[in-house]
């Protein structure tokens, strides 16, 4: 859950709502080179609309993401942005964004 508290205020800087984590799975990959690769895939609720999670905010989520796992920006791919299951939308507007 900590890595999805920079994903909230990258996301929009002016929605102050707790973003949950669902659990990670590690994701073995081939890199070009052979080398092998390990991907953490996470999934997070945004307080956003998908019309809202417009391409500045999802370049500020990916920074956000990037930041707190130490890593670059082009390392952090979003791989599907879905409407969040009714119960955990609480009575608002929520996204789920998939990511790793």
């Amino acid at each position: 859950e900590a890595a999805a508290e920079p994903a909230a205020a990258a996301a929009n800087a002016a929605t102050t709502a707790t973003v949950s984590a669902s659990t990670t799975t590690p994701v073995p990959d081939i890199a070009p080179d052979g080398t092998p690769q390990v991907f953490v895939e996470v999934s997070v609720t945004v307080p956003l609309t998908i019309a809202e999670f417009t391409d500045a905010k999802r370049v500020s989520f990916r920074k956000g993401i990037a930041n707190a796992a130490g890593t670059a920006i082009d390392k952090v791919e979003i791989t599907q942005v879905s409407a969040a299951n009714r119960r955990r939308m609480l009575l608002e507007t929520s996204i789920s964004v998939d990511f790793r």
